[in-house]
């Protein structure tokens, strides 16, 4: 079982550094039966940052945006998404402990409860996970990513 957070599963559907990353990570745990569980705040997260890549940033193009929530959507329905409420009071803890965002927290709390390594770009969610004692997946080379 892996956690996939937000970060890496835009990843996925936009080609950008360390996607190849992500890619092998997910096709590792796909290609061995792992289950990919989130918490169930990764869908709105993840198309959210679609979104302002296009509407705000300009990165993509509208026809690159469609693309990407279409594979996000697609991914989505194959991940196991864990009930915020399950996570919530564990979140809460970690963020105040560790200074994390809510939304990170919650990502960190899933590979807690799991006992499941996280796979995430994010620099500071690598950091302050691996303080947590959680396992970091993708390449390690680059943590600032």
């Amino acid at each position: 079982m892996i956690v996939i957070d937000a970060n890496s599963l835009v990843k996925l559907a936009i080609t950008e550094e360390h996607s190849e990353d992500a890619y092998a990570a997910v096709y590792a745990a796909t290609a061995s039966k792992e289950p990919i569980v989130a918490p169930d705040i990764i869908l709105a997260e993840a198309l959210n940052a679609i979104w302002v890549s296009f509407a705000k940033k300009r990165r993509i193009t509208a026809a690159q945006c469609e693309s990407a929530e279409g594979t996000i959507t697609m991914i989505f329905n194959e991940i196991q998404a864990i009930p915020t409420r399950e996570l919530a009071r564990l979140a809460m803890g970690l963020a105040k402990e560790h200074d994390l965002t809510l939304y990170d927290a919650l990502y960190a709390s899933a590979s807690v409860v799991n006992n499941a390594p996280l796979l995430t770009f994010d620099g500071r969610l690598r950091e302050r996970a691996s303080d947590i004692g959680i396992e970091i997946v993708g390449n390690k080379r680059h943590p600032k990513a």
